[in-house]
């Protein structure tokens, strides 16, 4: 004889869990009351699901969670000690966010990547244009290079105030240059 055990739910007779064995030649139905095993209806509160449940977003790395007196949760910023709803219902959209524009955690991740000033560099039209001259002249590209379209979509890209000039400007510009590393030389 092979017993086979199922626990699941009676709903529709409000019943507590039940337990079935079910064998070849009949059914037995037993049920437990409330007092053995508690319904699975009682509400289970906060505090246990938050504690049990795994963090499993990166943002919980820049957050500590902490529980209040009166039972709510908040996320505390490690780097700016600012307070956010947490809990089961509060979601991480809110704390993403807010890891994207705290200053100290941008301000951790410039020196974390090496890039020591916070200032915007000066855009300089003629160094940008004799640097452009010096590539055609060292590389030995066509001076109708500074005419063709993508070329020109590129530059802007890089710096849309950069203002390419014309072909034979750009042929001017190369035969100054030359004309000063001439005069370096001797």
């Amino acid at each position: 004889m092979q017993l086979l055990f199922l626990y699941f739910k009676c709903n529709h007779f409000n019943f507590s869990p039940c337990m079935i064995f079910l064998s070849t030649t009949e059914y037995v139905f037993f049920y437990f009351s409330s007092l053995i095993q508690p319904s699975l209806e009682e509400d289970v509160s906060t505090e246990i699901l938050l504690a049990n449940k795994k963090l499993r977003s990166n943002v919980w790395k820049e957050f500590e969670l902490t529980m209040l007196d009166d039972g709510t949760y908040k996320a505390i910023c490690k780097h700016c000690k600012k307070d956010f709803v947490a809990g089961n219902r509060a979601g991480t959209s809110h704390l993403k966010y807010h890891t994207g524009v705290c200053p100290k955690i941008q301000l951790s991740k410039r020196r974390k990547f090496g890039s020591p000033k916070l200032d915007i560099p000066i855009f300089d039209q003629q160094r940008s244009r004799d640097d452009f001259s010096r590539m055609v002249l060292a590389h030995g590209y066509s001076f109708n290079m500074s005419e063709h379209y993508y070329t020109r979509i590129f530059l802007y890209n890089l710096q849309p105030s950069f203002k390419l000039v014309h072909r034979t400007t750009l042929k001017d510009d190369c035969m100054r240059i030359c004309e000063e590393e001439k005069l370096k030389v001797y």
